[in-house]
C-alpha cells in the first residue's frame, strides 16, 4: 500500500500506536520508551521507504474526559497516563532515537517529536513551571543547532 500510495517516508503519531501499555491505569514512562524503541527496527524492515521514530513527553487523556465517566481502561482516550516522563527520560528516549536514524545510510533522518502543545493531554515539550525549559533542553543536547 506504501508503493501504490506514494508515500515517501512513514512515521507513527505517537507511540502509543505501535508499543502499547500494557498497564492500566499507569505504565511508567521509561518502560515505555524502551518497548517502543524495540520495535523501530522490525518496522524500519517491513518498509520500503524510510521510517523515522517518534518521540513524546508524555501522555494523560483524564484531563480530556467526561468528568462523571469511570475512568477504565478502553478505546482512546480511555488508555493508560504515563507518569516519569522526566526531562531526563525524554533526553534518553531522544537519544535512543537518534542512534537508530543514525544506525542506516538511508536518507532523509528525521526524528518526529509529539506533540507541542497538546497540554490537556501531558504532551508538551514547552517550559513550564515544573521543569522549566528541561524538554526543550534535552531536544538541544540530543540534537545541537547546526551550522549550515
Amino acid at each position: 500500500m506504501v508503493r501504490a500510495l506514494g508515500v515517501g517516508s512513514l512515521t507513527s503519531y505517537y507511540r502509543l500506536h505501535h508499543a502499547y501499555p500494557d498497564q492500566f491505569p499507569t505504565t511508567d514512562y521509561a518502560k515505555l520508551a524502551v518497548k517502543s524503541a524495540a520495535v523501530w527496527e522490525q518496522i524500519r524492515r517491513e518498509l520500503p521507504v524510510p521510517y523515522f521514530p517518534n518521540v513524546s513527553m508524555g501522555w494523560d487523556s483524564p484531563p480530556r474526559l467526561e468528568q462523571n465517566v469511570e475512568f477504565k481502561s478502553g478505546r482512546h482516550p480511555y488508555t493508560p497516563v504515563i507518569p516519569g516522563n522526566t526531562p531526563k527520560q525524554f533526553l534518553k528516549a531522544l537519544e535512543r532515537a537518534r542512534d537508530f536514524i543514525g544506525e542506516t545510510k538511508r536518507r532523509p533522518q528525521a526524528v518526529t517529536l509529539n506533540a507541542w502543545n497538546e497540554w490537556t493531554e501531558g504532551r508538551y515539550p514547552e517550559p513550564d513551571t515544573v521543569s522549566g525549559m528541561g524538554y526543550l533542553e534535552a531536544v538541544r543536547a540530543v540534537f545541537p543547532p547546526r551550522r549550515w
